[in-house]
């Protein structure tokens, strides 16, 4: 993460030589010592009298095993700061590391290797889980970095940390002969020649390590190599069966049949078991007579076998080859063909349309979006009038019609396209659309049929001669909220209704806000009758009293209807203490006008759950 960080520093400040420093040390902590080099050297060239600079590439060297450059970096640095102690203690320690006084001193980084061991601290990397293998590196004094494997172990995730204990010299070097030999058996021969380079200098001591190299380089081709190796095996182990097999093939290779033979005829004498060593040295004994007879050794003729073989591979590959191209042409005269075609046709198709044909294709797209235009604008208008649906729908359906002047009553007739405008559609009736507009909204906001003031003028002047009724619950409804501020209006509106007819309005239903009105519109009514009473206590039998009672029969009685209505116990559910406390009054009230509504009136209480 430090490394990160000091990346997007650098790529806002290049010319900052304290950048590439830091990031080189904390590359150093991630065992990154190629790169935390490259950093230490691009300070020391932006800024060559930064002694850090030399610090960190001093230590970058010493990661690495060069030991006497490394050296070289920290004098250059103590000569720019004399008095920095943690040059000369790091210094010190690399003095004595390359002079062999001191083999247990360790660089700065915690994952150099001693030869007591180490202790490695690793993050697991990103999209890395549990049981997978990571690669770490450790610093090896005298050699440089050495990779191996560690499996993350459970309940680890990414930039999870976890520390891998590494043993002496000779285990880690027999873990790079393990790896080497996976690897080497898994056809990965360059990764096993680096393995087995790696224990060979963990461990020079061991002639195996030498062989098992051999056997790599020649695989790899490099037969030279492959037989000095055997020789040094054999160097440390002169009675290595294995060693003089290893050094009798390599010789084989190089067409020294000879000393070849001498080499397999040892291995089989101190192995006699071992049947490989003894078939390559019949081969090695048959090159040497093919050799003295001047024919194609085994070594020769399989050379030119691999030429003829690669002759026929390249025939192969250049015959595939040409089947593709061949392919890829005929795919591509396939394409022009189509192509050109279809240009054909298109060609063909534009010399029919004719200059009629496109003005009237193109009258039809502009009348498609004027209709468009026309319904958005009437459905926008329909939403900010709060129409009834039936409404809504001739505003949509008559939105795109010709729009006409009529005078007849001086009224507008059919749907109005546009607030404030004197065009019509034909054909429809006229309609109030918006009963419950604003009383001060403009003459352009109030649809067909008028105003809501003469409309609610008309219901008064029926209500007050008597006349008419709601006949359906929308109606009702429409009326009840028109008298909305008026409430002798609504009184009225009741007193028009016979309860034996409220079950025919409300078919379905009174739902609790309405049934609540209407309690209180009767509590209210119940009041002005009793103010009129008592103004006319000194004439009993007067007209007002007479009209007192029958309100008061009538009250109970509409009561009464509400409690046969659908629904009725769960809307009664949802009055409060106050509603019902106004019905026991109204109750009460009408009891005490005519006593011969008791048994109704106990039956309203009882219905609305108020105590008796």
């Amino acid at each position: 993460r430090a490394a990160e960080m000091f990346t997007e520093a650098m790529h806002l400040d290049s010319s900052n030589h304290i950048y590439p420093a830091n990031r080189s040390a904390a590359l150093l902590k991630e065992s990154k010592a190629e790169a935390a080099l490259e950093d230490a050297e691009l300070s020391a060239k932006l800024c060559p009298s930064y002694a850090k600079a030399y610090f960190r590439k001093g230590q970058a060297l010493a990661f690495l095993g060069r030991l006497d450059l490394a050296i070289d970096a920290l004098k250059k640095a103590l000569d720019l700061e004399p008095d920095n102690q943690a040059v000369k203690g790091t210094l010190e320690n690399f003095q004595r590391l390359r002079n062999g006084e001191d083999p247990e001193a360790i660089l700065e980084n915690p994952a150099t290797m001693t030869p007591e061991g180490a202790e490695v601290e690793v993050e697991v990397p990103k999209q890395a889980r549990e049981g997978d293998n990571v690669t770490l590196q450790i610093n090896v004094p005298e050699y440089g970095p050495v990779k191996l494997q560690a499996k993350i172990p459970a309940g680890k995730k990414a930039g999870d940390k976890f520390k891998v204990k590494i043993g002496s010299l000779t285990e880690l070097a027999e873990t790079k002969r393990v790896e080497a030999i996976k690897a080497y058996k898994f056809g990965r021969i360059q990764k096993a020649m680096e393995d087995f380079t790696d224990a060979i200098h963990l461990l020079p001591s061991d002639p195996s390590l030498f062989v098992n190299r051999s056997a790599v380089y020649y695989a790899l081709g490099r037969v030279e190599e492959s037989l000095s190796d055997a020789e040094q095996s054999l160097g440390l182990q002169p009675s290595l069966a294995k060693g003089h097999y290893r050094r009798g093939v390599a010789l084989a290779g190089l067409g020294r049949y000879p000393e070849a033979v001498s080499a397999l005829e040892r291995a089989t004498t101190l192995d006699p078991a071992d049947a490989l060593a003894a078939e390559q040295l019949a081969q090695a004994r048959d090159d040497v007579e093919k050799q003295r007879q001047k024919l194609p050794t085994s070594r020769e003729a399989q050379e030119e076998d691999e030429e003829e073989r690669a002759k026929r591979d390249k025939f192969v590959t250049k015959r595939a080859e040409a089947e593709v191209r061949e392919q890829m042409h005929a795919q591509w005269l396939q394409a022009q063909t189509k192509k050109k075609a279809l240009a054909g046709k298109a060609l063909e198709q534009a010399e029919q349309i004719s200059n009629a044909r496109l003005s009237a294709e193109l009258s039809s797209a502009k009348r498609a979006d004027q209709h468009k235009q026309d319904t958005e604008r009437a459905k926008f208008q329909a939403v900010a009038q709060r129409v009834e649906y039936d409404q809504f729908e001739q505003m949509v359906a008559g939105a795109s019609l010709k729009p006409t002047k009529t005078k007849a009553d001086s009224q507008l007739s059919g749907v109005i396209l546009a607030a404030g405008s004197n065009a019509s559609v034909p054909g429809l009736a006229p309609r109030l659309i918006n009963p419950y507009a604003d009383s001060q909204a403009s003459a352009g906001e109030r649809w067909l049929g008028g105003s809501k003031e003469r409309e609610m003028e008309g219901v008064q002047r029926g209500l007050v001669a008597g006349e008419g009724a709601p006949s359906s619950c929308k109606e009702f409804l429409k009326w009840w909220k028109g008298l909305e501020k008026d409430v002798s209006g609504r009184f009225r509106m009741l007193r028009a209704i016979e309860p034996a007819l409220l079950s025919k309005i409300f078919r379905t239903e009174m739902e609790a806000e309405v049934l609540g009105e209407v309690i209180d519109t009767l509590h209210s009514s119940m009041n002005a009758q009793r103010a009129t009473t008592h103004a006319t206590a000194a004439a009993p039998h007067t007209t007002s009293e007479e009209e007192a009672n029958a309100a008061a029969t009538h009250t109970l009685q509409f009561l009464n209807a509400t409690t046969k209505l659908a629904r009725f116990e769960l809307n009664a559910k949802f009055l409060g203490k106050a509603e019902k406390r106004k019905v026991q009054e109204v109750v009460a009230w009408s009891v005490e006008r005519s006593p011969s509504l008791q048994e109704e009136g106990d039956l309203a209480l009882k219905s609305f759950g108020c105590a008796a």
